[in-house]
């Protein structure tokens, strides 16, 4: 969004993507066109098993809209909430801090034009501690917005 709060007219900019079944929803503002980003493709069990390609802009915002029912799933250190579609099991997003000023990256395989995205670069995040993990986050995740149903989810996990 502009200095006013308007979605801006560049094209490339905002992507938009679901979950299979529909229940959840998300826009993504990019300050680069798709092609510009490198996903990254978590090596722990949990992503693996997902097929989870994360893609996130410090500078991007991630709004997420759901009508259905979301489930709040936590991994490893549980610093890391990892939000998932109760009814197709589609992962998401994986968020990080308080709603206030929620961090996040989101899985770019439900984006409509995934497509466009380089292949996926490899990432360890298994290798570093569970600070080393958050100031990485804090570097790298953009904004997240969440509205409608999972905005009570997230609250009744914090």
């Amino acid at each position: 969004m502009d200095a006013v709060g308007q979605h801006s007219e560049v094209p490339g900019l905002m992507q938009l993507g679901a979950c299979s079944c529909g229940a959840i929803h998300f826009e993504v503002e990019l300050p680069q066109a798709l092609s510009a980003y490198n996903p990254r493709a978590c090596d722990c069990d949990f992503c693996v098993q997902r097929g989870v390609r994360y893609l996130s802009d410090p500078q991007g915002s991630l709004t997420i809209h759901a009508t259905g029912d979301i489930e709040v799933l936590t991994q490893g250190s549980g610093r890391a909430r990892f939000l998932q579609c109760a009814s197709c099991h589609d992962l998401i997003a994986a968020t990080f801090g308080p709603r206030k000023s929620l961090r996040g990256a989101v899985n770019a395989t439900l984006l409509e034009a995934a497509g466009e995205l380089p292949a996926a670069q490899v990432v360890s995040p298994k290798q570093l501690s569970a600070d080393e993990k958050e100031e990485r986050w804090k570097r790298l995740w953009m904004n997240v917005r969440l509205e409608g149903s999972i905005s009570a989810c997230f609250e009744q996990c914090e």
